[in-house]
């Protein structure tokens, strides 16, 4: 099964202003073990999330080499930034209760992609789509584990907002993995706030690397305490 998680992603596209914004459009079809697993893709300006990324095949090949058929059954799976669905959607073929987010621009195409794929997915499992603001919406719960794909850039604001919402959506016992494509720039705001809270697994990272993207692995430090604030002067 290991070409199904190949992924190809939709060509970028120049534009100047005063030309008509450019649309391209794509059909996917691959499987997922052994099942069908679809996926519509579109390039429209400004929104990176309706196209699938790279990194994403690499989460998939980790969920098929390291997981049974079944090994989300019973779990509370949240993905941030979720774009296409393709890894949320994964989790669901293994039996997770998953609960995909992202803008709200995004969920029309997110929720056509749940809707290709529904059928296939696992019968203990569940999934919701819903629009989460980072800085501004709430988790609803904490989660067993939290997945992001490519969603580490932007701002330092924006990045420790994205911080601030793992944070909320985790306890001790949770798992985030972040699949990432090195670019340099302010990314390392959100690596040094996470190392701060998380535990970095580093010894699951290694296996997951093609070039310069790479799967990470956290957890919650259990014996972390909130630094003391120190009056100013």
């Amino acid at each position: 099964d290991k070409m199904s998680f190949v992924v190809t992603e939709l060509p970028s596209f120049a534009w100047s202003p005063g030309q008509p914004k450019p649309k391209t459009a794509a059909f996917e079809e691959r499987t997922f073990r052994g099942k069908p697993f679809n996926f519509h893709q579109e390039v429209q300006l400004g929104l990176h999330g309706l196209r699938i990324w790279a990194v994403s095949g690499l989460m998939l090949q980790m969920f098929t080499e390291e997981w049974n058929a079944d090994g989300f059954v019973g779990s509370r799976v949240l993905e941030l930034g979720t774009g296409c669905g393709i890894v949320g959607l994964a989790t669901a073929y293994m039996g997770a209760q998953v609960t995909l987010t992202d803008i709200k621009e995004i969920l029309p195409l997110l929720e056509k992609n749940v809707a290709e794929n529904f059928q296939h997915t696992h019968q203990k499992s569940s999934v919701n789509v819903e629009q989460l603001l980072w800085g501004s919406d709430k988790p609803r719960c904490k989660y067993d584990y939290i997945l992001g794909c490519d969603i580490v850039y932007g701002s330092q604001r924006d990045l420790r907002y994205l911080f601030d919402t793992i944070d909320e959506a985790s306890d001790d016992n949770t798992i985030v993995y972040m699949g990432y494509e090195l670019r340099g720039g302010d990314e390392q705001t959100f690596f040094r706030l996470m190392k701060e809270r998380f535990d970095l697994l580093k010894e699951e990272n290694a296996k997951y690397r093609s070039g310069d993207k790479l799967i990470f692995k956290f957890r919650k430090k259990k014996d972390w305490k909130k630094p003391e604030s120190t009056p100013s002067d």
